[in-house]
C-alpha cells in the first residue's frame, strides 16, 4: 500500500514537472529579453525589419522606443485599443517613440480599411504567416509588448482593459526620459 502511495506521488509531481515546462516554453516573451528580430512585409508589399523600424529619422543614430501591437481585424478588443495607440503615437512620436502595428491572420485589404476608417498613422505590417507572433510567443490578442532604445522588451501586456492605456502611457513617458 505505501509502495503505491509513493509511485502515485512520484507520477503525480512527474505530471506537474512536465506541466511546468510546457507552460515556461509557451510563455510569451519576458520582460528584460532581447526583443526577436524580424522581417515583416508592409500594406504596400515591401519588406520591412525591426532593426529598421527601430531607427528614429529624426535622430540619426538614435533608436526608438517601440510599442509592437498583435492584433488581428476580427478581434473585437483590438478594434477597441486601436484608437488608444493612435492616440499614444501622437503624443510620442516626436520624442523617439512609434507604435508597430502587427496584424496575424488578417488580409491586407482588411487592414487597408481599417487604417484608412480609423486614420491610423502609425506603420502596420502583416504577419500572414505567423513567423513573428510564434517568434513573440503570442498567445492572446491582442498583445502589447514596449520595447526599450537598447532593444530589451520592457513591458508584456495580454489582452485589452480600460486602464490599459494609462499602463502604456506611464510607460512610455518612463522610457522616454
Amino acid at each position: 500500500m505505501i509502495s503505491r502511495l509513493r509511485l502515485l506521488g512520484a507520477f503525480v509531481i512527474a505530471i506537474a514537472m512536465i506541466f511546468a515546462v510546457f507552460l515556461t516554453a509557451c510563455a510569451t516573451k519576458a520582460k528584460g529579453d532581447k526583443a526577436p528580430d524580424f522581417k515583416l512585409e508592409t500594406l504596400d508589399g515591401k519588406t520591412i525589419s525591426f532593426d529598421d523600424i527601430r531607427k528614429d529619422p529624426e535622430r540619426k543614430g538614435k533608436t526608438r522606443v517601440l510599442l509592437l501591437d498583435f492584433w488581428a481585424t476580427w478581434c473585437p478588443p483590438c478594434m477597441e485599443a486601436i484608437p488608444h495607440l493612435q492616440k499614444l503615437q501622437e503624443k510620442y512620436e516626436k520624442k523617439g517613440f512609434t507604435v508597430v502595428g502587427i496584424a496575424v491572420q488578417s488580409k491586407a485589404d482588411k487592414i487597408k480599411d481599417i487604417k484608412k476608417d480609423k486614420k491610423l498613422t502609425y506603420p502596420l505590417l502583416v504577419d500572414s504567416k505567423g513567423t513573428c507572433s510564434r517568434e513573440y510567443k503570442v498567445r492572446y490578442l491582442p498583445t502589447t509588448y514596449i520595447i526599450d532604445k537598447e532593444g530589451k522588451i520592457s513591458a508584456v501586456h495580454e489582452g485589452y482593459t480600460k486602464d490599459l492605456e494609462k499602463k502604456l502611457d506611464n510607460e512610455i513617458a518612463a522610457l522616454l526620459k
